[in-house]
C-alpha cells in the first residue's frame, strides 16, 4: 500500500522513497535494472520505514548514489531505527532489512537539484503526517509534485505521530504553493489532481478530529479500546471506500492526546 516512484529521463533514473521490505526493494531494484539506465539519486520524503527502509537493498552494489533528504528527516530516521527493528523484525523476519542507510546528502528548504536536465525542488514542511515531512516539485516546463504521506488518496490516514493540527496547516500551505501544479503523487493511493486531493485530505483530518472530539466530550467515559472501536466505526462509515481501515484506530490515542492538550491549554489562558 505504500508508494515509491522512479523518474526515468533520457539517460538516468531517480527514485523517490524505497519501500519497507527486502522483497519490495529487490523488486524495485529489478525494475531499475530492466530500465538499464543508471540510478543517480534517491530522495526520502519522511521517516516512516515503509518509505526509507529499502534504501540499502535498493543501492546494493551501485556505488556512491546520493540519498537526499533534509536534516529533520535524517534525524528522525536515526532515532527510530532500533525501535522499528525491535517491533517489526519478529513479524517480518529476514524480509526486514538488516542495514538501514541514512541520507547521505542533506539539503535545506527550497534547494533545487538537477539530474539529467530535470529539476528537483525540495520544500521542507516540518511535522505534519510524520515528525518531519517534505515535498518535491519535479520537472521544468510542466512540473509535478511528490508529497510523501502528507496526502493520502482514498486511504485512511496514518495519524500515530500526533501532529494533526500542524498537518492541516501544511495542507493549507500546499493549497497555496501548489495551485499551479496539476498532478500530485501521494505516499498512499493513486495520483490525483493536486488541489482536489489536498482538499480531500483536509476534509478527512477535520472529520477525524471532529468525530474523536465528540467521543471525548461524551458523558460516557470510554476506555482506550472503546475509543478506538468507536472512531473506527464512525470513520469507516463516513469513508466507506477508503483502504487501510486499521489506520483509523491506530492513531486514536495520539490525536486524542492532541485534543485533550489543546483543551487544557485553553483553560489556562
Amino acid at each position: 500500500m505504500s508508494n515509491a516512484y522512479l523518474i526515468e529521463s533520457n539517460n538516468a533514473v531517480v527514485a523517490i522513497d524505497t519501500l519497507m521490505l527486502v522483497s519490495e526493494a529487490e523488486a524495485m531494484r529489478a525494475y531499475i535494472d530492466k530500465i538499464a539506465k543508471p540510478l543517480v539519486a534517491v530522495f526520502i520524503t519522511h521517516a516512516h520505514p515503509d518509505h526509507y527502509n529499502g534504501t540499502a537493498t535498493l543501492l546494493n552494489g551501485l556505488g556512491d548514489v546520493p540519498v537526499i533528504s533534509t536534516e529533520g528527516v535524517s534525524q528522525c530516521i536515526a532515532k527510530v531505527i532500533t525501535a522499528k527493528d525491535t517491533k517489526w523484525r519478529p513479524h517480518f523476519g529476514d524480509d526486514w532489512p538488516r542495514d538501514i542507510l541514512l541520507p547521505t546528502r542533506i539539503v535545506t528548504d527550497n534547494s533545487v537539484l538537477t539530474f539529467n536536465g530535470i529539476n528537483y525542488s525540495v520544500h521542507e514542511l516540518g511535522p505534519a503526517e510524520s515528525d518531519s515531512d517534505l515535498y518535491i516539485i519535479v520537472g521544468n516546463k510542466k512540473p509535478v509534485v511528490f508529497v510523501g504521506d502528507v496526502v493520502f488518496n482514498q486511504v485512511h490516514s496514518f495519524m500515530n505521530d500526533g501532529h494533526s493540527l500542524l498537518w492541516l496547516k501544511s495542507l493549507d500551505r500546499l493549497s497555496s504553493e501548489l495551485k499551479d501544479i496539476e498532478l500530485l503523487f501521494t505516499g498512499h493511493g493513486q495520483p490525483g489532481a493536486s488541489l482536489e486531493v489536498i482538499e480531500a485530505q483536509k476534509n478527512y483530518l477535520i472529520t477525524y478530529r471532529r468525530e474523536l472530539s465528540n467521543l471525548l466530550a461524551s458523558e460516557t467515559q470510554l476506555t482506550s479500546l472503546e475509543l478506538k472501536n468507536s472512531i473506527e466505526e464512525k470513520l469507516s462509515a463516513l469513508f466507506p471506500n477508503y483502504d487501510m481501515i486499521g489506520f483509523i484506530a491506530a492513531g486514536a490515542n495520539a490525536v486524542a492526546a492532541e485534543i485533550i492538550s489543546a483543551r487544557l491549554d485553553s483553560k489556562t489562558l
